[in-house]
């Protein structure tokens, strides 16, 4: 009888141990399993939060590359026409100053437009030169354009260099100021500085 009790004591014991075996199995099992898959989502977690950081950082490096582009590219365009204005205001400033003070440039001048106008008959016309011309000209500056126009009235005035020309009782007048030629020639001496100075870097 004590026997019986022990054997049946004993494989109560052993089901009881297998029992909790298997349910610490099942246990571990599962944990492993949901441990795995908790690494596998933080894996992929970490992918795509690696996938996201690098597009972002790829974004702001071609936007920073594209803004840095673009301000080099507005900065040089305002330093070229800088250099263009200041280059060409120069050149202007003295040559046309000099040559609108040469009283042999200005005979020229005056004589090649009286015989334009001369074409269309008699005409009466007051020339306005500058006060500081007044000692460079001579009898032969003035008996010169006379004779190719007639009808020229001679006066200085406060001008700085150049000349002005105005048909007699009208409002047509003809400016041939130093100002005046340099706004003229402007254009013209940008688009040649702008070709000298800058063609070799546009190739």
């Amino acid at each position: 009888m004590e026997q019986n009790l022990d054997t049946l004591v004993n494989r109560i014991y052993e089901d009881g141990l297998q029992k909790a075996r298997k349910e610490a199995e099942s246990i571990t099992s599962a944990a492993r399993e949901e441990a795995d898959q908790i690494l596998s989502r933080a894996r992929q977690d970490a992918d795509e939060i690696l996938k996201k950081a690098k597009s972002d950082s790829d974004y702001m490096r071609q936007s920073t590359e594209s803004e840095l582009s673009m301000a080099t590219g507005q900065a040089m365009s305002k330093l070229r026409t800088q250099i263009v204005s200041i280059l060409s205001d120069r050149v202007l400033s003295g040559a046309t100053k000099e040559a609108a003070l040469d009283p042999q440039f200005v005979k020229e001048v005056i004589i090649e437009l009286s015989k334009q106008w001369k074409e269309d008959g008699p005409v009466s016309l007051e020339l306005t030169l500058p006060e500081a011309m007044r000692s460079k000209l001579d009898g032969s500056f003035e008996s010169a354009i006379k004779k190719e126009l007639d009808g020229l009235k001679i006066e200085f005035a406060d001008i700085e260099a150049g000349f002005q020309v105005q048909k007699k009782d009208s409002s047509f007048q003809l400016d041939f100021t130093d100002r005046s030629l340099q706004s003229l020639m402007r254009p013209y001496l940008r688009k040649v500085t702008v070709e000298r100075f800058f063609a070799d870097n546009e190739k």
